[in-house]
């Protein structure tokens, strides 16, 4: 599939879904993935797509960066075959001149829908009363019109996204960049210009205060591409919020810094100051997030500068350039992956569902604080999906004898596959909780993490057992079955497995040692040994899918 097939389908679930046009699904996609907002707020934002919208799709008030951004948009079934029209930039310009009295307001005010006349008042009270700016986006997936330029207004901060920037875009947000922030200006103390040639690259000196007002602006929208959230309260936090607070003047020496990667740089050297195009930290969480929870210090820091023009081209090496970043600190293959495409696209689909896969370690704390919505979905640990997957598609024992790093490093591939859907992945996960659920219950407390270890064995007898669960057809049915238990797995047929399982631990040489359990289970010979001895009937009764 390529990226405009995928950009497709994800229009057809969103059109399915919300009950929208094509048009209206492909405005809500593409906030969706650039303001990184709830599904409510894009749905009142684009409320005033109808009649009479004057060539405004959706108005946002964004307290958060000070900006009016207006977005107008037009799709196609033709993907990038034809260039869309120049009427289209000009009625878009028409827009900020009603906005800064260019044009008399009330001659569009008489004429717009009710929606739009709400949104756009709201706006110029926020113009006028706090000094807002303005920002419209012109949104399409027509390409690019080879004579735009002539009708663009220098003066008009307007940004055309057509479908080859759509390319570069949805591969940045494939990859966990986004949101995008727009033009962000950091004043600096100072810099040192990085080797000749491509990328353009700074070490800069930066005051603390800087990125606080940084941080208290965009919150975690700047951490996005990062492969790490906040972790609070940990020692190595702590030793920066000390040092911020008692000794500013040695923060320069003690911290690593920071690195920054951004579409554009441009130095304004009058100002001793930075532009950044849609900047993203990929290292300095921590650093930022203390800061911004800190107050003012004097402290200053160095922050390095990287400009990535095309993310289709440099992907790889911003992918090299997050890891070797962040593997200057002790850091796990879990969270190196953190930002894998397929998990950010698994992570994405499961919502719907109502899961929130968690692929960042305490990302779900966070996101819940920050979302409502996030709240009100069924946690899943990404470790405990990649062992129910490689114990139901690949061999059990893995689930059991590998170490986290070895789960996301050497099997990752086997798990995340491209063409593998959501359920795939969800359905053994949550056949293997059954079975646990089932086995927590069951025997002697000695044998409770005999018996969580051996659900990922019932649970490949089960799919060895099931056609259907590697049936795609069936999935959707099958879903529905497993969550309202009408696929009811038999206890009495799990705890006389487990029973079987244990006998076999038993006349093991594994038995009595320190780590018998997990040694038997974790060896290669376990599944054969417990699946042979498991009865035809027993067998039988596990074939309820």
């Amino acid at each position: 599939m390529n990226w405009k097939e995928d950009i497709m389908e994800e229009l057809e679930e969103i059109a399915i879904k919300k009950g929208f046009p094509k048009s209206k699904a492909f405005l809500f996609w593409y906030i969706k993935n650039s303001e990184q907002i709830s599904d409510d707020t894009i749905e009142e934002i684009i409320s005033v797509d109808k009649s009479r919208d004057g060539g405004c799709d959706g108005v946002f008030v964004d307290t958060s960066s000070g900006i009016i951004k207006v977005f107008q948009s037009k799709f196609t079934s033709n993907f990038g075959e034809t260039p869309f029209k120049k009427d289209d930039i000009l009625k878009t310009n028409k827009i900020y001149d009603f906005l800064t009295g260019a044009c008399e307001y009330n001659t569009l005010r008489d004429y717009i829908n009710i929606d739009l006349k709400t949104k756009l008042d709201v706006a110029i009270r926020f113009l006028l009363q706090h000094s807002f700016g303005i920002q419209l986006y012109f949104i399409t997936n027509h390409k690019e019109n080879p004579n735009q330029n002539v009708y663009i207004d220098k003066e008009i901060p307007l940004e055309i996204i057509s479908s080859n920037d759509l390319k570069k875009k949805s591969e940045r947000w494939k990859h966990g960049q986004r949101p995008d922030l727009g033009l962000i200006k950091i004043n600096h103390k100072g810099f040192l210009k990085g080797p000749p040639g491509s990328p353009k690259s700074y070490v800069v000196n930066v005051e603390s205060d800087e990125l606080r007002k940084l941080y208290l602006r965009f919150k975690q929208k700047l951490f996005s591409a990062n492969v790490r959230v906040f972790q609070e309260g940990t020692k190595p936090n702590k030793a920066i919020k000390d040092t911020l607070k008692d000794k500013p003047h040695n923060f320069w020496y003690f911290n690593n810094g920071i690195t920054i990667l951004a579409e554009e740089i441009t130095e304004n050297n009058s100002d001793n100051e930075f532009s950044l195009k849609n900047p993203q930290v990929i290292n300095g969480c921590q650093t930022i997030s203390v800061i911004g929870d800190t107050r003012k210090s004097d402290a200053i820091l160095t922050a390095k500068l990287i400009e990535i023009k095309d993310d289709l081209i440099n992907q790889d090496f911003i992918d090299d350039l997050i890891e070797a970043n962040n593997r200057q600190n002790p850091i796990d293959e879990r969270i190196l992956k953190s930002n894998h495409p397929l998990q950010i696209r698994l992570q994405s689909k499961l919502e719907n569902f109502g899961y929130y896969y968690e692929r960042k370690q305490k990302e779900y704390k966070q996101e819940k604080r920050r979302n409502k919505k996030i709240e009100r979905l069924y946690k899943i640990d990404n470790r405990d999906l990649v062992k129910a997957n490689l114990a139901a598609e690949k061999e059990p024992h893995f689930a059991i004898k590998d170490k986290e790093d070895i789960l996301f490093s050497t099997r990752f591939d086997e798990v995340f596959i491209e063409d593998k859907t959501c359920l795939e992945y969800l359905l053994p996960y949550l056949i293997q909780k059954k079975i646990y659920k089932i086995g927590s219950k069951h025997g002697r407390e000695n044998r409770k993490r005999f018996h969580q270890m051996c659900s990922y064995y019932i649970l490949k007898l089960i799919y060895m057992l099931n056609p259907n669960l590697k049936n795609r057809t069936k999935l959707n049915g099958l879903l529905g079955k497993i969550e309202d238990d009408t696929a009811k797995i038999n206890e009495k047929t799990i705890k006389n497995i487990l029973d079987i399982a244990y006998e076999k631990y038993k006349k093991s040489k594994y038995y009595g040692t320190d780590s018998g359990q997990r040694d038997f289970l974790g060896s290669k010979d376990a599944f054969q040994i417990i699946e042979e001895a498991v009865p035809r009937s027993i067998k039988r009764s596990l074939s309820v899918f």
